[in-house]
């Protein structure tokens, strides 16, 4: 797929599994206020600030076998040399 077919998944950023488990942290945006503008050097109170979410996901490795007959793999082939693509498995 291209990304044009997938604009919103590709906006996504991407990132690579260390781990069985992999977890990264989650963060909410304040609400937009229009009115917290403030002026440099002016006195502030601080605010309780809401903590990330720690969150995560299992990888899992799918596992295609395609079964060809030994006809099939002597007979001359119109296309590729291999019936299948190869590839590497992925999370």
């Amino acid at each position: 797929m291209t990304p044009e077919k997938t604009p919103i998944t590709s906006a996504f950023g991407k990132g690579t599994a260390t781990n069985t488990y992999h977890e990264w942290q989650r963060d909410n945006l304040a609400t937009p206020n229009k009115d917290n503008a403030m002026i440099d050097g002016d006195d502030f109170a601080a605010q309780a600030i809401t903590p990330t979410e720690r969150i995560g996901n299992y990888c899992q490795i799918f596992s295609k076998r395609p079964a060809v007959s030994r006809r099939a793999n002597i007979v001359k082939k119109a296309a590729r040399a291999m019936p299948w693509p190869t590839r590497r498995p992925r999370c």
